[in-house]
């Protein structure tokens, strides 16, 4: 290949360079993550062993919140 040759095939791999960006630049960026609310029910459980009698104890908690979800804003109201 000759000197010219080599400048137009840089002069073109610069121009789809260019484009491709062009082209990219005007699209929009992911959305945001969406909000998770925490879960409004938890269980824990713990279980130990009773050294006196050798039993095996289970300790479950459980507890539910009494926090109503946030409302979407979108959704249209009663009346």
């Amino acid at each position: 290949m000759t000197p010219g040759w080599i400048k137009w095939m840089i002069a073109g791999v610069v121009l789809a360079h260019l484009g491709a960006f062009y082209l990219v630049s005007g699209w929009n960026a992911l959305p945001k993550a969406a909000y998770v609310p925490p879960p409004t029910f938890v269980a824990k459980e713990t279980s130990w062993t009773d050294q006196a009698t050798g039993e095996t104890l289970t300790y479950r908690e459980f507890q539910v919140s009494t926090k109503l979800a946030k409302l979407q804003q979108d959704a249209p109201k009663e009346k």
